[in-house]
């Protein structure tokens, strides 16, 4: 004889993501005093928030690590929270001196994962250190670089059915099956169930679950 199978009940849920946005300006004041500063050596931004966490900039004056940043200024967004998965979207920017146009040098436009193993990504050839470049984007020596972050926060949400937990209940005290007592008041027999019983008495409790309780039945006359 095949197993009968259970029916499976739908419960409706939502994935739903919201971003936390902010720009962030850096300003490197005394841009040509860095110059020698050292490869992979860099200077960090105040810390700031977005979307919960805490970030930074780090400006490399001489390029980072990487060979390929030779010549060039480096600049990453880290993630300064401790232990935490992020995914979010930047843009890194130069300010122009002259009308303050944001200039978008670096756009990711894909979710980048900020964790433990990597928490930091960003541009190693942000800006090459040219005369010719740098008279665009210097002024009394100074360098501004804005950070656009977009953080992504994803909620699941999850309808629960109402329950019908008082329903069964009555539909329980009203029939017979699984009763275990009965009571016999002026003639009319009512069944019930013992745990029932238990729980809203401590006499019943005693009598039904005590050391000297009827474990097998029970039957009151009244």
């Amino acid at each position: 004889m095949a197993a009968s199978q259970g029916s499976i009940s739908m419960m409706p849920s939502r994935c739903t993501a919201e971003t936390a946005r902010a720009t962030v300006a850096f300003e490197i004041a005394g841009y040509s005093l860095l110059k020698g500063f050292g490869r992979g050596k860099c200077l960090r931004s105040p810390a700031f928030s977005i979307g919960d966490y805490e970030w930074c900039i780090h400006y490399f004056p001489d390029g980072s690590k990487s060979e390929a940043g030779e010549g060039y200024v480096s600049v990453f967004l880290v993630l300064l929270t401790k232990n935490a998965e992020v995914r979010a979207i930047f843009n890194l920017m130069l300010v122009e001196p002259v009308g303050g146009k944001s200039i978008v040098v670096c756009s990711f436009k894909e979710p980048l994962v900020f964790d433990p193993k990597r928490i930091s990504w960003g541009k190693t050839k942000f800006m090459k250190t040219t005369t010719e470049v740098e008279s665009l984007y210097l002024r009394n020596d100074c360098l501004v670089i804005e950070c656009e972050v977009s953080v992504i926060k994803e909620t699941l949400e999850v309808h629960v059915p109402p329950s019908r937990l008082l329903d069964n209940l009555a539909k329980l005290l009203e029939g017979k099956k699984g009763a275990d007592a009965t009571f016999k008041v002026q003639g009319e027999v009512f069944s019930a169930h013992k745990v029932l019983l238990a729980t809203q008495s401590a006499v019943f409790d005693a009598e039904f679950y005590g050391p000297m309780g009827d474990k097998r039945g029970a039957r009151h006359n009244y």
